[in-house]
């Protein structure tokens, strides 16, 4: 599941989807700021196993789930995974 909707959201990007336009696709709310992103802050969804939670960057989506940006950061680590391979996952979204 995670695959399929990582190569959904790769493929509204390359085919010129805006951010909103591909999280209203994915039913996620889209705030100002991801709208207006400078190029250095990267896009990722979140997911808790194989369930979509939703896309953002690191600090919207620590906001959003009221942890730490650090505490998300952590969730892309290959150390995080080993622990809790079932726990949360942060995969970055290419354009």
């Amino acid at each position: 599941m995670i695959q399929d909707i990582n190569l959904q959201v790769y493929e509204m990007r390359k085919n010129g989807y805006t951010f909103a336009e591909t999280a209203n696709a994915l039913s996620c709310k889209m705030n100002w700021r991801m709208t207006n992103m400078s190029k250095h802050q990267y896009v990722y969804a979140l997911y808790h196993g194989d369930n979509f939670i939703d896309i953002g960057t690191i600090q919207e989506l620590a906001t959003k789930q009221k942890i730490k940006p650090e505490s998300m950061s952590f969730y892309r680590s290959k150390e995080y995974e080993i622990r809790q391979p079932n726990g949360y996952k942060l995969v970055r979204v290419d354009d």
